[in-house]
């Protein structure tokens, strides 16, 4: 059986606005559907069919939507408040995860970005490594040439276009670590908190990483918008 999804539903997308004053993020349509419903057509057609959705603001519009389509899957809703942390979301919605099939990890996924991860291959990792969290990266090239330098003024180090790896907003976490999240992250700032525990597990060795290679595609502002129409109607296309 596979994994439980969680999705990430609650933020606010204010650089979106005024797409974003009727509508939370993740029903912002891209291609002639909510991304929401992209991201979870992708898993669905991937035979996963049980799904938490982590909401927060304007949660009634997403459970509105939810309930008008007919998803092949099991999709609950997870509302803790609007003020709620990327953690906290987390934290509250896997006391939800079906404790009878004693699921050894589940899924997180961010309900504002598509990517199309090859879930089998990162699970295979996750286990091979034995990891308590493997988050997706992807790597983005510097176009420019970074210097460092020292209070002198004199350069220390030289790197020509360097590549860099950034978190694209997925993860695989085992269950039984979020009985040990420490108590002082759950309750910071949105974004603070999940950053907080990322740090906490770096120093216990426990986080990991997977390098997707594949689509990335998100959007904070109206212009990123537009053009992830355009990388999603290529991706249709090409698919």
């Amino acid at each position: 059986m596979k994994p439980p999804i969680l999705i990430l539903c609650g933020g606010r997308g204010r650089r979106l606005i005024p797409l974003t004053q009727t509508l939370p993020k993740p029903l912002v349509s891209i291609h002639g559907k909510p991304i929401l419903e992209h991201i979870l057509d992708f898993y669905i057609q991937k035979r996963f069919d049980h799904f938490i959705l982590c909401t927060g603001y304007k949660s009634e519009a997403i459970e509105k939507y939810i309930h008008s389509k007919k998803f092949t899957a099991h999709i609950e809703i997870s509302h803790v408040g609007e003020k709620a942390g990327i953690l906290k979301r987390i934290y509250e919605a896997s006391h939800r995860l079906n404790k009878k099939n004693k699921f050894k990890n589940f899924i997180v996924a961010y309900g504002d970005t598509f990517i199309d991860i090859n879930i089998k291959k990162m699970m295979q990792q996750h286990i091979h490594t034995k990891a308590q969290m493997t988050i997706t990266i992807a790597n983005i090239q510097n176009p420019f040439g970074i210097v460092q330098y020292d209070r002198e003024n004199r350069i220390i180090c030289y790197q020509e276009k360097p590549t860099y790896y950034y978190f694209v907003g997925h993860m695989i976490l085992r269950v039984s670590l979020l009985n040990s999240v420490p108590s002082r992250f759950l309750n910071m700032p949105d974004g603070e908190g999940i950053v907080g525990w990322f740090e906490h597990l770096i120093d216990q060795k426990e986080l990991f990483a997977y390098n997707h290679k594949g689509l990335k595609l998100t959007f904070n502002t109206l212009e990123e918008h537009r053009m992830a129409e355009k990388e999603m109607m290529k991706f249709y296309t090409d698919s």
